[in-house]
């Protein structure tokens, strides 16, 4: 048990007792205790006087570890019955209660004995504590002096604890009668003329009188008389007291006497110049802790640091020396004393930190006030916070604090506009207003109640809280109700009480709230003299209510009212006034809305230079600045959009964006800014096809949605413009996530928009019907059309022809109407389409931007009415305005390619009908013209790349089609998007590198076709790879630029690696589209980056892709690189080796194989595997007898073990499945035909011969369905004519040849070789896997044999994703056995289960592992990639090559829990006796694997079963 001591010594003098030295000692180091005690620890220690109990409290400063002391005095009455002690905060290290009889029966003589007492209790850690008291007796003669002194000091403790002032007069009675008594040379009259000085002043606190003070003063002034005398040293507490009452009589003279504050302050810099080194420790010291006619006296033993109370009654002093000066230096010099006082002050001591901190704060909010110090507004504040949270709520001076606190918020937020200083500032003036009585003066009550309403309502202002305008007018209410008539304040207290009413009305677009804030303003105007100088602000503010009503009306009289009142206020500013750059935005504002209806370039012109003029009055921290730059960017957007040019686009964006940046975070407007910005993005985009002003766009947008209220009036608007901006990126990029967000956004806008506001009304419903039949269009459900044409049918009644909106809807309706004709047939529909659009084209003119739009879609429908009817009239009027479209849009507008596209599609519906070779020419020629224009969506260059190609007149202009085709297709896998979007965007042109290299191969062009398939299949994994190569010879030439690549290389894909799932979310949405925009950002540096590499001569071909020539010198020095292509047109094999004479590729045409049969083939194992429930690891099949096994099924374990697993397995919800015996093997079937129909050609062209242990290698890379077919086990297995692959070569897969090359590159890893072994039985959630342990067992013991270094992970704390990232980087190998996972719609959400959660891919790609050599996955699926992206092997192997691995072992579909352990046992068994120096050569992998998988494929036999055990396991890589 570990003991405690607490040592307390003492003396006995004068009959008094006194305790002191104490000292808190630990007797054994408990590190687990020690750490909890507090430094310092409390003692207080406690007993009776004369039936009062006296408490002092002392703390214990650690010394030493395990001890702490302090040298406090604690003195005690020896007629005490007792003198209790407890240590830390309630006792809570221990007490004890020491009878003061008992501790005089230990005191003799001048012999010490010590009494030793132990208490029973423990403490929270279980220390039991032992106390002992040591008390040394020493006596003396009864001392008269020193017994009336204790009189005086006993009378001034009643005074402390009853604030009696006739106990104070006692007090001072009794000194007097001591000092009159003392003898001259008394070493102890210093401190009772101090003592009597101080108390003098204390009855002048209670009964102010200067004689009081001068007498203090005498008294004071003395004792330093002798003090300097005696010990000059032990004056500064002396010093001070006296300075304390010269400054209380400058201000008590009304700060005519400054010689009394010039002395004070000459003696206070002597006080703070040293510290007394001797005074007794009851000395008493004056510390002024409130106010200066607030002293308080403390013994100095009490006072923590004496100085800092010197430096506070420096801090007076200059303070009302600035009373009187008002020289800016006092000021600073009060600061200064004060900053000083703080820094030496205990930052746990509230009673007096409290007051220095509030001292400190009003001196500093004086010096902003007064000399504009604004820096100094933070500080003022803070220490004013700081005072108020330090002031207990029953101290009356907590009111006052209060308001100087609110004083300062308000001063910093004119300057700052921070919204934490508005929240502050209403919380503080409630509070002010719960102490202010009912009864005080009503001209306060109106005060106060206007200061809270306009405090809540800049809260509002800032954070669009609807609450605080409610509060905001309750409370102006209330303070015009206290202002009478005749009042000038009346004025302007309705002002402020009309200003709240509008901006409910802007928040909840509740029309009572406007017309109420309409009907006080004109009040307000009406009660005004026309010479009034607030009149041009009422008249404003006059206007700006009436077109709030407007927007919401639609009224044209509340517009006109509106210029007129707004003309009124600007005639009467005047032109040096501030306001008038207000006034001057505010009638922009208005008469912006009269272009809606009045357009005429020469008043947008007119108003942007108004709006340029009132920007230029503006100063830059000026808090309007935010909405003149939003209405300027507002008026370059329209004009752009009216015949402008790209610097108005440019100009739109800067004024948007520099709204924003000089906007707090935290302003309720800020959501309109974001809003507007983003528009201004996409309208960029839609003039110029800038992909990343999209990006920026959508982000921005989605921000203004997360900041508004959800009540909020102008939500419609934002939601609106985010789903614009999403259909925009669905038409950039076809990700349906976009698509479908926008449809949901658009329907919340039209649920929450109310119905009054047609034009609002007109745009949500446009937008949704939009947004519907473009989902129509691209998944054709038919309810989706329908519902469509509904809403843009309401939408086309709800604005009259003449609004600048009509068009919109109305080409939005005929586009629908297009659809239900294409899809349905009717052809009313196409009539009413081409009525609607000739209606639009009619009212618009040629120089706006969606006028050649309308023309193109015109065309478009007349075309296709002519292949329905042959009216030759429509024909001509098709490629008219086909002509003048594609006129008036230029060559570098991303719409470019769609008007030549739709005049393709044109030329194709003429040439349907009447079959004329001319037609199709011309159609040809319009799509080619589409597919290699720049300026346009790759999705649109790809469409017409294919038309292209699709009719290309001979092989060679087909040959041009898909080159064009294959480059795009690297575009779709942009570096811009995240790898999973790059994976979406393949699913569009999965099938064209195979029709590429088909037509290649075709024309005899077996390189080209070698080259396509490499440059349009595994993009993904070769961008990454790009993302990671070496640039040793970049960084030895030019070393910063290569440190920059490598630096936004791996920013790019650390942000392409991130899972973007589909989220319900704002939040999560907004987060997905800031790294999107990170990426593009990152991803147009390192395109920029990779431009200026390449332009130095010696690094023109920097990462770009290896001609057939290089590649070919690049592969293994044996072995064979087999591409297999299949396509619906041919299916051909393409041989590598750098054993080839001729340095050219063996071409081997499967004359007899063919798609189809790849399909069939395919069809017929998925079947099979899904009927065999070979779903996960730990399924398990049942073996017949006569198929290898014994009798039992289990290959000789026993019924035991068959009964033990299958219990294991009903525990792990694993299920057992029947499969049939040799007979109609299904899977044998497949591997026949992959044999004699693709594999067999292949052997026989290379010439190989049979082995029992072939050395031959043959890396196969598929194409299509093939990718899904085991190839590496292709044979026939029974019969004469019995042969498989396995017998003349090593197989291993590889995703790209390109791959395999950058494989052989590498040199093989050095250091942290080892082996990591990882196993995970029984994960939560899962079916269990016992035969991992056993698998891992086997594993490790085999490691240590041969002195490989191994580790295991099995489960617990160890078995967590961040626990295995942190050992794959020790080890160069990883076993992993366990569950895995293959997401076919996200692949980098692929990963492995551990007990400790997920491990996706996308983690493990991120890692980067640069020693990595051998991945062993002993799971199920690891090689399954996604049908739908064949040609990108997105499955678990590819991805741990990705990561760093050279070579990877891995399953096609489930292992079995049992065989998995021998296969792996057998696998390291092998590779370990090929390897040297006790370490992992991953080179021999593939012989390993094929050494294993053979051994248990003989073990087992010909059977079904026997087939989906040994099968599944392949090997990737090198």
């Amino acid at each position: 048990m570990n003991i405690h001591s607490l040592h307390l010594s003492g003396a006995l003098v004068s009959n008094d007792f006194y305790l002191k030295s104490f000292l808190l000692e630990s007797s054994v180091s408990d590190p687990t205790f020690l750490a909890k005690v507090p430094d310092p620890i409390s003692i207080i220690a406690s007993t009776f006087d004369n039936g009062a109990r006296r408490t002092e409290q002392f703390e214990l400063k650690k010394a030493t570890e395990g001890k702490w002391e302090s040298t406090a005095t604690f003195r005690f009455n020896p007629a005490s019955p007792s003198v209790s002690i407890q240590i830390g905060t309630s006792g809570r290290l221990g007490g004890l209660s020491l009878p003061v009889a008992q501790l005089k029966s230990v005191v003799g003589g001048s012999i010490s004995r010590p009494l030793s007492l132990s208490i029973g209790e423990r403490t929270p850690q279980g220390v039991r504590f032992k106390f002992t008291c040591e008390v040394a007796a020493s006596q003396a003669a009864p001392d008269p002096l020193q017994t009336l002194h204790d009189q005086a000091s006993v009378c001034f403790s009643r005074f402390k604890s009853s604030d009696d002032v006739q106990e104070l007069r006692e007090a001072v009675k009794s000194l007097d009668m001591v000092i009159e008594r003392s003898r001259p040379g008394d070493s102890r009259l210093v401190t009772w003329l101090n003592e009597l000085g101080i108390y003098i002043t204390l009855v002048f606190d209670k009964s102010p009188s200067g004689d009081l003070l001068q007498l203090s003063y005498t008294h004071l002034q003395r004792a330093l008389g002798i003090a300097i005398q005696s010990c000059p040293r032990n004056t500064s507490a002396l010093q001070n007291n006296v300075a304390v009452v010269l400054t209380l009589l400058f201000q008590v003279t009304r700060f005519q006497e400054s010689d009394y504050i010039h002395e004070a302050i000459r003696l206070l810099k002597l006080a703070t110049r040293q510290e007394d080194s001797d005074l007794p420790n009851h000395f008493v010291l004056f510390t002024m802790e409130e106010t200066p006619l607030r002293t308080v006296s403390r013994a100095i033993s009490d006072v923590p640091n004496p100085i800092a109370v010197y430096f506070d009654s420096l801090h007076y002093a200059f303070f009302y020396q600035f009373g009187r000066s008002d020289d800016p230096a006092h000021l600073q010099e009060a600061s200064s004393a004060q900053m000083k006082a703080i820094a030496l002050t205990d930052p746990e001591n509230a009673s007096t930190l409290s007051p220095r901190k509030h001292r400190l704060g009003t001196t500093l909010i004086r010096q902003v006030k007064y000399f504009n110090l604004v820096d100094y507004v933070d500080d003022a504040v803070s220490n004013l916070q700081t005072a108020v949270s330090l002031t207990p709520a029953d101290n009356p001076f907590l009111p006052f604090r209060l308001a100087d606190l609110v004083d300062a918020l308000l001063t910093r937020f004119t300057l700052k506009e921070d919204l934490e200083d508005i929240e502050m500032a209403v919380t503080h003036q409630r509070n002010a207003l719960e102490l202010t009585p009912d009864d005080a003066p009503q001209v306060q009550l109106a005060t106060w109640w206007d200061l809270l309403g306009s405090c809540h309502y800049y809260r509002y202002d800032r954070a669009g809280n609807v609450e605080d305008l409610e509060e905001s007018i309750r409370s102006h209410q209330k303070s015009v109700e206290f202002t009478e008539d005749g009042d000038p304040a009346l004025l302007v207290r309705l002002s402020n009480l009309g200003v709240p009413y509008m901006s409910r009305f802007e928040h909840l677009g509740n029309l009572d709230d406007i017309t109420e804030a309409v009907k006080v303003q004109e009040r307000t105007v009406n009660l005004s003299s026309e010479d009034d100088a607030k009149l041009p602000t009422r008249l404003n503010n006059l206007g700006l209510s009436l077109m709030q009503r407007y927007h919401h009306t639609d009224s044209e009289d509340d517009l006109k009212k509106a210029i007129t009142h707004q003309q009124r206020s600007v005639a009467l500013t005047p032109p040096n006034d501030p306001e008038l750059s207000t006034r001057l935005h505010n009638l922009v504002i208005s008469l912006d809305f009269q272009l809606d209806f009045q357009s005429s370039q020469a008043d947008l012109d007119a108003a942007i230079s108004m709006e340029q003029r009132a920007i230029e009055l503006l100063s830059k921290d000026n808090p309007n600045l935010p909405t003149w730059l939003n209405n300027l960017g507002a008026l370059f957007n329209r004009r752009a959009d009216n015949g402008g040019t790209l610097d108005d686009l440019e100009q739109a964006i800067s004024a948007h964006a520099k709204a924003v940046d000089v906007t707090p975070a935290d302003h309720p407007d800020l959501p309109i800014w974001w809003s507007n910005l983003g528009l201004a993005y996409r309208n960029k985009f839609i003039h110029t096809g800038d992909i990343d002003a999209l990006q920026e766009s959508i982000a921005v947008l989605q921000k203004s949605v997360k900041m508004t209220p959800p009540d909020h009036a102008d939500l419609p608007g934002w939601l609106n413009n985010l789903c614009s901006a999403l259909d925009s990126r669905f038409d950039y990029t076809g990700d349906r996530e976009d698509i479908e967000e926008a449809i949901a956004v658009s329907r919340e806008a039209l649920r929450i928009v109310p119905t009054h506001r047609t034009s609002l009304r007109t745009t949500c419903l446009h937008n949704l019907g939009t947004n519907l039949y473009v989902h129509f269009t691209r998944y054709l459900i038919e309810e989706d059309l329908e519902e469509s044409i509904r809403y843009l049918e309401e939408a086309v009644t709800l604005l009259p022809e003449e609004h600048a909106e009509f068009p919109a809807p109305m080409r939005a309706l005929a586009d629908a109407q297009m659809l239900r004709f294409e899809h349905f047939g009717t052809a009313e529909s196409l009539h009413a389409a081409i009525a609607n659009l000739e209606k639009v084209v009619s009212i618009m003119i040629e120089e706006q931007v969606m006028y050649r739009s309308h023309l193109s879609a015109l065309g478009a429908a007349l075309a296709d009415r002519f292949e329905l009817t042959g009216n030759e009239s429509d024909w001509e009027r098709a490629i008219e305005v086909h002509m003048k479209s594609i006129a008036l849009t230029p060559d570098d507008h991303p719409d470019v390619t769609l008007r030549y596209n739709s005049l393709g599609y044109s030329y194709l519906a003429r040439h349907r009908r009447l079959a004329q070779a001319m037609d199709l020419k011309e159609a040809v020629g319009s799509f080619r013209k589409a597919a290699t224009l720049p300026s346009g969506t790759w999705m649109t260059r790809l469409i017409a790349a294919r038309q292209w190609a699709k009719y290309a007149p001979d092989p060679n202009e087909a040959l041009d089609a898909y080159r064009a085709s294959v480059e795009l297709v690297s575009v779709a896998a942009s570096l811009r998007f995240t790898i999973q979007r790059r994976h979406q965007h393949l699913l569009e042109t999965a099938d064209i590198s195979r029709a590429a290299a088909a037509v290649a191969l075709s024309a005899g062009k077996v390189e080209q076709a070698l080259e396509w398939l490499e440059q349009g299949r595994g993009l993904v994994w070769s961008q990454l790879s790009q993302l990671r190569a070496p640039i040793e010879a970049l960084r030895a030439q030019h070393p910063e630029l290569a440190e920059r690549f490598i630096t936004v290389s791996k920013g790019l894909e650390n942000a392409g690696t991130q899972l973007t799932s589909a989220t319900s979310t704002l939040d999560e949405r907004m987060i997905l589209q800031k790294k999107t925009g990170e990426q593009g950002k990152h991803a147009k540096e390192w395109e920029e980056l990779l431009t200026t590499i390449r332009a130095i001569p010696e690094f023109v071909h920097f990462l770009r892709p290896s001609p057939f020539s290089d590649l070919l010198s690049q592969l293994p020095g044996s072995g064979y690189a087999v591409v297999v292509n299949v396509h619906p047109d041919r299916c051909d094999a393409m041989v590598l080796s750098r054993d080839f004479s001729d340095g050219r590729p063996l071409h081997v045409p499967l004359e007899s194989f063919s798609f189809k049969t790849a399909e069939d083939l395919y069809g017929i194992l998925r079947t099979n595997l899904a009927e065999a429930g070979v779903l996960t690891r730990g399924d398990m099949l049942d073996f017949e007898a006569d198929g290898g096994s014994d009798a039992n099924g289990i290959g000789g374990d026993g019924e035991e073990d068959v009964d033990e697993a299958r219990e294991e397995s009903s525990r792990g919800l694993r299920v057992f499945r029947k499969i049939g015996s040799t007979q109609g093997s299904n899977t044998e079937s497949v591997l026949r035909s992959l044999w004699t129909l693709l594999v067999e050609p292949i052997v026989k062209s290379l010439g190989l011969t049979q082995s029992t242990s072939p050395k031959t290698r043959i890396w196969w890379c598929t194409t299509g369905v093939l990718s899904f077919l085991p190839i590496h086990a292709a044979g026939v297995y029974q019969g004469s004519g019995a042969a498989t692959l396995a017998d003349y070569a090593v197989s291993s897969y590889i995703p790209t040849v390109a791959m395999l090359a950058e494989r052989a590159r590498e040199r093989a890893p050095s250091g942290s070789s080892g082996l990591l072994l990882v196993s995970q039985p029984d994960v939560p959630g899962m079916s269990r896997i016992p035969g991992t342990v056993v698998e891992t067992e086997l594993i490790h013991k085999r490691a240590e044999s041969v002195g490989v270094r191994s580790y295991r992970i099995q489960k617990g704390d160890e078995a967590s994703p961040e626990v295995l990232m942190e050992s794959m980087q020790q080890y160069s190998c990883i076993h992993l056995a366990c569950h895995a996972s293959q997401s076919t719609k996200e692949p980098l959400a692929s990963g492995f289960y551990l007990h400790g959660g997920r491990l996706p891919l996308s983690t493990i790609i991120q890692a980067h592992l640069t020693s990595a050599d051998i991945a062993f996955l002993s799971a199920c699926q690891t090689s399954t990639g996604n049908e739908d992206l064949s040609e990108e092997a997105v499955h678990l192997a590819a991805g741990m090559m990705a990561a760093g691995y050279r070579g990877v072992v891995a399953a096609m579909w489930s292992i079995q829990d049992r065989h998995g352990a021998q296969v792996a046992d057998d696998f390291y068994a092998d590779l370990f006796s090929r390897s040297v120096d006790k370490g992992i050569d991953g080179s021999n992998a593939a012989y390993s694997l094929h050494h294993s998988v053979q051994k248990l494929r003989t073990k087992l036999g010909v059977s079904e079963a026997s087939f989906l055990a040994w099968v599944p396991y392949v090997h990737f890589g090198l």
